[in-house]
């Protein structure tokens, strides 16, 4: 597979296989002691699996320990996060798949949708 880049983030970096339809690879590599902050997607589901490392995956209310081999499904518009907890980088492998693909302007962090729904109630979701 080729890369189509290498995105280098305060977390780690972000690798992406070009856009296929209906789906996107990415590779996450989160640093020792780092996060990925807390966000949610409207349109896709990600499939994760944890090929290096070891961390602790928020989904909604839920908080659980990964390493290698482990692998967790992220529904639709599910809040997530995930914590390397370990001392080495913990790699992720995620296929994101759903109707559409947005923008990356289209994504955001869920901490920034729960505050502006704090701000104007009529932007809650349903």
């Amino acid at each position: 597979m080729e890369l189509s880049g290498l995105d280098l983030r305060e977390w780690g970096t972000l690798e992406e296989v070009p856009m296929s339809e209906g789906h996107q690879v990415r590779q996450f590599t989160v640093n020792p002691g780092a996060q990925l902050p807390k966000r949610l997607n409207d349109y896709q589901c990600e499939h994760w699996v944890i090929v290096k490392g070891v961390g602790r995956v928020q989904l909604e209310a839920q908080i659980f320990l990964v390493d290698e081999g482990s692998s967790v499904f992220i529904p639709a518009r599910a809040s997530h996060a995930v914590e390397n907890v370990g001392d080495v980088p913990l790699r992720i492998v995620a296929v994101h798949f759903g109707p559409e693909w947005p923008s990356a302007g289209a994504r955001y962090d869920a901490a920034q949708k729960e505050a502006a729904n704090q701000n104007d109630p009529s932007q809650a979701a349903e």
